[in-house]
């Protein structure tokens, strides 16, 4: 194997890494075969191993040099603190568990009111909007035997579909509202996560 096709085939095993991180590792085999020279390649190679062999070690140095320096920083992942967060969670569950169902619940009974009332909203606006029209019919044949009252039925029918209208227009926007909050609800719980 040559010293490209072995940096070619580290690069595929390297590329998980974060990119600073990539790129010092690869920096690191590079500068490592420059100084062993090309006619030293098969020595550097043996003493590096396979490709997959020398980005495992790389990773593992890597991870090793990222636990020093949050140990320095006090931050320390330890077997002690895991057993003790899985402790908690198991004594929290009795507690957490329903406190969990109950917020579902809540979620859940406030999606139903909320479409509870858009569709309430939607056929409020339809009814407005039939007896609207059946005033307006109404309103012209009672124009033949009095022609006020027919006035006054038609006006009534126009200002019944206008009202429909209206309510129409402000049940998609209180829609449009809810879901723009809903999704920035969501948005920001998953970025809590």
């Amino acid at each position: 194997m040559t010293k490209t096709e072995y940096l070619k085939q580290l690069e595929r095993h390297l590329r998980k890494l974060p990119a600073e991180d990539y790129g010092n590792a690869m920096e690191y085999f590079r500068e490592y075969f420059d100084e062993m020279g090309e006619e030293e390649t098969s020595q550097a190679i043996a003493e590096l191993g396979t490709p997959k062999e020398a980005a495992a070690e790389m990773v593992a140095r890597l991870l090793d040099e990222q636990v020093v320096d949050n140990a320095k920083k006090g931050v320390l992942f330890s077997i002690k603190n895991n057993i003790a967060s899985a402790v908690l969670l198991i004594c929290a569950a009795p507690i957490g568990l329903p406190l969990l169902i109950a917020a579902l619940a809540l979620i859940l009974a406030a999606v139903v009111v909320a479409a509870s009332i858009l569709i309430s909203g939607f056929a409020v606006s339809l009814a407005l909007l039939l007896a609207g029209i059946k005033l307006l019919i109404r309103g012209f044949m009672a124009m033949t035997v009095a022609f006020s009252g027919g006035l006054l039925l038609s006006g009534l029918a126009l200002a019944s579909i206008g009202c429909s209208f209206l309510l129409f227009v402000l049940v998609v926007y209180c829609g449009k509202w809810l879901g723009v909050a809903t999704a920035l609800g969501t948005k920001r719980i998953i970025k809590r996560r």
